[in-house]
């Protein structure tokens, strides 16, 4: 199990032109196919005249999924290239979307390959690429005399709260970092607190 891997901290948009034609990137961090379905369906908004859109994404820490398209382009000159070159950063979590517009002028196979590539690259190095902790999402309940007790670890161990429900009883969802996942789980349960679920990985 990887501990740290590294993707795209915002949106970011490229741009890249040989013999009239245009290349438009979008480079987006997303954590499964439902983001890039979304993503997809907003260049195709953004860009209802290109003549193209082909992308490349990678999602997921654990069970990672891939894929690719040349939306009609020549096999192999679009997606593969885009998917290049975020690979070389070692992105994870990371889609990029080209918009092209063709002008006039055939680039061959050969000449699609650099321009996808360049346009995909300079949509990367407009965003900053950051380093995660593979982490677990934990979902925890507990009293509220402990609340205070609860609160402390958290800071003293550096356990980010992502959400926080008070009812009848104290509801927090915590990033745990996934090395010490058994250890501080362990440590919860002798804080007292009523139930423990382990929910998915980020």
């Amino acid at each position: 199990m990887i501990e740290k891997y590294h993707t795209v901290k915002n949106n970011s948009q490229g741009y890249f032109t040989d013999k009239k034609s245009k290349f438009f990137s979008y480079c987006f961090n997303v954590k499964n196919r439902d983001d890039v379905k979304k993503h997809l369906k907003e260049i195709e908004k953004l860009h209802p005249k290109s003549n193209h859109l082909p992308y490349a994404f990678r999602c997921g820490i654990e069970n990672e999924d891939m894929g690719f398209s040349d939306d009609g382009e020549p096999t192999g000159s679009a997606g593969k290239p885009i998917l290049f070159e975020f690979e070389r950063d070692k992105l994870k979590n990371t889609l990029i979307v080209i918009a092209r517009y063709f002008g006039g002028i055939k680039l061959g196979v050969g000449g699609l390959v650099r321009a996808f590539s360049a346009s995909a690259r300079d949509a990367i190095e407009n965003n900053e690429i950051i380093e995660r902790r593979v982490c677990k999402r934990v979902r925890i309940e507990f009293n509220y005399d402990v609340l205070k007790s609860i609160e402390t670890f958290c800071i003293q161990n550096k356990i980010e709260t992502v959400k926080q429900n008070f009812d009848e009883s104290c509801l927090f969802e915590l990033l745990i970092e996934h090395k010490n996942i058994d250890r501080f789980v362990a440590d919860l349960k002798l804080l007292r607190v009523t139930s423990i679920e382990e929910l998915n990985i980020e």
